[in-house]
């Protein structure tokens, strides 16, 4: 015998009791008929100085469990309905990616939806681009120095030219700036030996002017007499 709970099982009826208490608690177990009190009211009442009916006391009893009621499938999920045939490898591994996207169909609604709000901006703001663009272009101002700019490079040309023109110049004034110095030192010269000559002949002068002496007269004379004797 075993002894179970405080009750005593004996033979196959124990093993079969064994097995029933081994049935796991997450099973749902029967519901019991729910029971109905009711009290009996006497036929004989004790006379009473005011005369009362008493009427029987009901007593409610809780009520009753039902199931509740399957739901009623509105719309097929097309998941599930793929998912409940029989498949091969091949069709196994297409339901496992239909599953990892119906998994990741939210984010991907949500990305989606973040682009179209994107898409939608950038439409946007591609319009106030051209807008702005008409109206940059239809000014004359912005033609005119849209104009000019063409003619940048002719300009940079021009440049160019003046540029070499002016490195010309610049050597031209520095051969007349050493031309001029010199010119300038040949004057100073040329200056100084005519105050030279002008030096000289006055002096010359001077020596004419004067009278000579007669010592000197009488040399002159002895030296024309010797002269004419030797002839």
């Amino acid at each position: 015998m075993a002894m179970k709970s405080g009750k005593i099982y004996t033979g196959e009826d124990s093993e079969s009791e064994e097995e029933e208490d081994d049935v796991p608690m997450w099973m749902p177990t029967s519901i019991a008929a729910p029971v109905v009190n009711t009290v009996v009211v006497p036929d004989i009442v004790e006379p009473v100085a005011d005369i009362t009916t008493e009427e029987p006391v009901e007593i409610i009893s809780s009520p009753k469990v039902t199931s509740p009621p399957s739901p009623v499938k509105s719309d097929v999920d097309p998941w599930q309905e793929v998912m409940s045939k029989p498949f091969t490898e091949d069709e196994g591994i297409a339901k496992m990616s239909l599953a990892a996207t119906s998994k990741l169909q939210s984010v991907l609604d949500g990305t989606l939806a973040q682009m179209s709000e994107l898409v939608e901006s950038q439409e946007h703001l591609l319009e106030m681009v051209i807008e702005r663009n008409g109206k940059i272009v239809r000014n004359e101002k912005i033609a005119q120095v849209e104009q000019t700019m063409s003619q940048v490079s002719l300009y940079f040309q021009k440049i160019i030219t003046l540029k070499i023109r002016m490195n010309d110049i610049t050597t031209a004034l520095e051969r007349m700036k050493k031309q001029a110095d010199y010119l300038q030192i040949e004057a100073q010269s040329r200056a100084i030996a005519k105050e030279d000559r002008r030096d000289k002949m006055s002096q010359w002068n001077k020596l004419l002017s004067a009278k000579p002496s007669t010592d000197l007269l009488r040399k002159m004379e002895d030296a024309s007499n010797t002269d004419s004797n030797s002839i």
